[in-house]
């Protein structure tokens, strides 16, 4: 999905259907194609979804294992409490991962902002090929 902000004001949403250098053609909610000049568009926010939630689910899994592993490895108190040290740091090591991965995979899932209200024709044409790795159909520019 995309939101294109117009120089006029106003903004219009939909799915990237295609760019071109005279138009970026728009499927709107409603299922009409919207096409827009690329001279009256100040910039086109895509949006992406958040990935903190998978990226928070590996690192619990990688920091819990890590942690487990690590407090095994210590060997801490040959027969006696070495177990419940090893749980401790992969709780600890979960945690750890757990934050580290929501962090990353919130990062990855930011939106993209192109910015198409510039002040020459090359600038405007590296930002329209630019959106076209978003567009569901990839034509030439």
């Amino acid at each position: 999905m995309v939101v294109v902000s117009l120089k006029k004001g106003g903004e219009l949403a939909g799915e990237l259907v295609t760019v071109r250098p005279d138009a970026l053609v728009l499927l709107d909610p409603a299922g009409l194609d919207r096409t827009v000049d690329p001279a009256d568009v100040r910039s086109v926010r895509v949006v992406r979804s958040s990935k903190g939630g998978l990226g928070g689910l590996i690192g619990l899994v990688v920091g819990t294992a890590v942690g487990y592993l690590g407090g095994l490895s210590t060997g801490g108190c040959p027969g006696c409490e070495a177990p419940l040290a090893a749980y401790g740091v992969g709780v600890l090591g979960g945690i750890l991962g757990l934050g580290a991965g929501a962090a990353i995979g919130g990062a990855a899932g930011r939106d993209v902002v192109v910015a198409l209200d510039v002040k020459t024709a090359a600038e405007r044409t590296a930002g329209l090929r630019r959106l076209r790795r978003y567009a569901r159909v990839a034509s030439p520019i």
